[in-house]
């Protein structure tokens, strides 16, 4: 089992995790984020190939960049039709 920290959507780093309940991974990432998560957008918790836990940090960086995308093609057609 594993925990993914992610930046700019890309894994930087991955740490293992005690296999255990998937409440006690989770927590565990989260006391692993808290000590280094300053360097990254936040960070992911599997189990094999199965996701168990996205923490919410990473669901504004998407918005934002959709956001950023949408405007850039809104404003290259110079305006709304």
């Amino acid at each position: 089992m594993r925990c993914y920290f992610l930046h700019n959507g890309h894994i930087e780093r991955h740490v293992p995790l005690d296999n255990g309940s998937d409440k006690a991974m989770i927590e565990q990432a989260e006391a692993e984020f808290k000590k280094v998560g300053s360097r990254y957008d936040g960070f992911e918790v599997w189990r094999l190939d199965r996701l168990l836990y996205r923490s919410p940090a990473l669901t504004v960086p998407f918005m934002r960049s959709l956001h950023e995308v949408l405007a850039r093609l809104y404003w290259q057609r110079e305006g709304p039709v």
